[in-house]
């Protein structure tokens, strides 16, 4: 059974009107985190940025139960089977994978170097893909 999750998402307003949109605005040398992603074995990403980001992307694992999501405290690296492109200066997209690495969670971390622009992203988890 396959599950698909959006992993860059705003929270747009507060309280009972609050919602979630697709993206995240990325600037300055900030750090942004993926929503986590609960699965399988295997994960599919697709990433999409526009703007003129650059900067570096990371796969994440963790294997506690409630790990804190604002920082890397509970979170190990994963080298992915197929690691995705790194943003350059430029509006594009790109995608990676993640074999047979079991954990609890799994997200994407980005680091904006320089320049800005919007990133989204969606990521396929599944036993067979």
């Amino acid at each position: 059974m396959k599950k698909n999750f959006s992993l860059f998402n705003t929270l747009s307003s507060t309280g009972a009107a609050a919602h979630y949109t697709r993206g995240v605005a990325v600037s300055s040398t900030n750090t942004y985190y993926s929503s986590k992603i609960s699965g399988s074995l295997y994960l599919s990403l697709q990433l999409a940025w526009t703007g003129t980001p650059t900067g570096t992307f990371t796969v994440q694992g963790s294997d506690k139960a409630e790990p804190n999501e604002a920082n890397d405290t509970d979170w190990y690296s994963i080298t992915p089977t197929g690691a995705p492109t790194n943003p350059a200066g430029s509006a594009s997209s790109t995608s990676g994978r993640v074999n047979e690495f079991n954990c609890l969670w799994k997200r994407v971390k980005y680091v904006n170097s320089s320049g800005s622009g919007t990133l989204t992203g969606d990521a396929t988890v599944g036993e067979q893909m």
